[in-house]
């Protein structure tokens, strides 16, 4: 018989669902910075985690429970993202498909969660770095363009080590 998964996404839990939940990191190594007319391998930083999985609806409910699911997508919003072993992070709902097993009346879904840093309120003017992020972190957090962020500060000695508590300019 096959062990199902159980998580939670803000007040809604996957009860008898997913199937199958795989937990991604990558890294932002060997990326490519342009700076003036040469280019440069770099180490990035971290991606965001992605949380990918997949499940099936069956029985009287399964249209029901996937149509909850797809609210739940269609919502977009940022949510706590437990899963069994792993720290809860916040993530947003960003991907949802819906298959239809041959030969079944059963609804299959496939999903991903991003993993999501969440400050208060509008974006900051300037923030203060975490330990172990890189300005790619931070242009990838805030949805700034690398070069604009490079522009902004031109006083950070290692774009790829930030200091703890050093300051970020975004705008």
């Amino acid at each position: 018989m096959m062990e199902l998964i159980n998580i939670r996404f803000g007040d809604f839990c996957f009860d008898i669902n997913p199937s199958e939940v795989k937990v991604e990191y990558e890294t932002a190594d060997g990326e490519e910075l342009y700076i003036g007319n040469g280019a440069e391998l770099i180490n990035g930083g971290m991606h965001l985690k992605k949380v990918k999985g997949k499940g099936v609806f069956f029985g009287e409910n399964a249209e029901e429970n996937y149509e909850e699911l797809e609210s739940l997508f269609m919502a977009s919003k940022v949510r706590m993202l437990i899963l069994p072993s792993t720290k809860p992070f916040n993530a947003l709902f960003t991907f949802l498909k819906q298959t239809y097993p041959e030969g079944s009346e059963h609804i299959g879904y496939e999903f991903v969660f991003t993993e999501q840093r969440v400050t208060n309120g509008e974006n900051p003017k300037m923030i203060y770095a975490q330990e172990d992020e890189s300005l790619w972190d931070i242009s990838y957090r805030f949805g700034i363009d690398m070069d604009e962020l490079l522009k902004l500060n031109l006083h950070i000695e290692n774009i790829n080590f930030l200091k703890e508590n050093e300051v970020v300019y975004l705008c």
